[in-house]
């Protein structure tokens, strides 16, 4: 009898035992029934999102369009618009988109910051006043104005000492072209010993103005019956007169004169 209640604990305990899991299958178990659990969190909530924050859009074309209907138009497709620095321009209106970036067409993920350059229309740039000053001078202060020297003339005169503005074109004061282009005439010494004027007829009228605008002459070509087209048929003062540079020469240029100015 006593070796039989032995055995039958032997038994109760051995079945007790079994019916405890060992600690790594529990774990194992507890690891699946997590990963399990994370699939289908992330498959039916956190997948969505990450979705419906990746889907892409079209940069709507806003360009020349009124900077509150650029904005609007950009938020109603899903974007964030950035108002950046405004740029003066020529031809875009003042208040109107000119620049965008991302540009228009391209695809980005919605949500994405889009910049709008708007224009400040165009730049009234007064022209400075340059007349008395020396052409280093003249030359740093259109620089600064964001102008350059364009046609130079040159004079002589008793009166104005010499490197100085005597006139321009444009006047100061006055808009700037849109070329910034500013065509000055400057004042020369006057030379002890004249030049004298040489034979000019029969050669290019357009060498020959280049030839006395270099030398310091006022130039005005008028347009005269000739047979060589381009060619100079006269000249007033007549060659071989005394001049000083600043004199006004008066060219007769036959029809074909291609330097494209303006004929007195």
């Amino acid at each position: 009898m006593g070796r039989l209640d032995g055995t039958t604990a032997r038994v109760r305990r051995k079945v007790q035992r079994g019916a405890r899991l060992p600690r790594f299958v529990r774990s194992l178990l507890a690891l699946v029934l997590g990963v399990l659990v994370g699939a289908f969190l992330f498959d039916r909530i956190l997948m969505p999102l990450l979705v419906r924050h990746g889907d892409e859009v079209r940069v709507p074309s806003v360009g020349g369009s009124e900077l509150a209907q650029a904005e609007s138009a950009l938020r109603t497709v899903g974007l964030r618009p950035l108002v950046g620095p405004g740029r003066h321009h020529t031809v875009v209106p003042r208040g109107q988109v000119l620049e965008v970036s991302p540009p228009p067409g391209l695809s980005v993920k919605r949500g994405r910051q889009v910049i709008l350059t708007p224009s400040l229309g165009t730049f009234h740039r007064p022209v400075p006043d340059l007349v008395g000053q020396s052409m280093r001078l003249a030359r740093m202060r259109l620089g600064d104005a964001g102008l350059s020297v364009g046609r130079l003339m040159y004079a002589a005169n008793e009166l104005v000492g010499a490197d100085l503005v005597m006139a321009m074109e444009p006047e100061g004061g006055t808009p700037a072209p849109e070329d910034g282009v500013i065509s000055l005439l400057v004042s020369r010494a006057r030379p002890s010993v004249p030049f004298w004027l040489p034979d000019l007829r029969g050669l290019p009228g357009a060498a020959s103005e280049i030839l006395l605008e270099q030398g310091g002459f006022s130039v005005t070509v008028q347009t005269e019956d000739g047979d060589e087209p381009g060619t100079v048929v006269r000249q007033d003062p007549p060659p071989g007169a005394p001049l000083w540079p600043g004199t006004r020469v008066v060219l007769g240029v036959a029809p074909g004169y291609g330097r494209g100015r303006g004929r007195g």
